[in-house]
């Protein structure tokens, strides 16, 4: 069975890092990984995300931020509040 390309691999990222490959794609994943600098990069970068997501969802917001984030996104969108 012939490797996987860069593109291929980027369409199993999501299953390898929730751990849903199976063993023989895994292992096609992991192979092409290794000797993939950038796919390597950006398999740590998305791991790294999927951490630092994790770790802000944990968190609560101070209070009064969200109403805050909100009025600047609808000023900078021109979408008003509904009544």
């Amino acid at each position: 069975m012939p490797g996987l390309s860069c593109s291929e691999a980027l369409d199993e990222l999501l299953d390898y890092v929730e751990g849903a490959l199976e063993p023989s794609l895994k292992r096609l994943f992991v192979e092409h990984v290794h000797d993939c600098r950038v796919c390597e990069h950006i398999l740590e970068s998305y791991a790294k995300t999927q951490t630092l997501c994790r770790r802000a969802l944990k968190r609560e917001l101070p209070a009064g931020l969200t109403e805050h984030l909100l009025a600047v996104l609808r000023e900078k969108t021109s979408v008003r509040p509904r009544p």
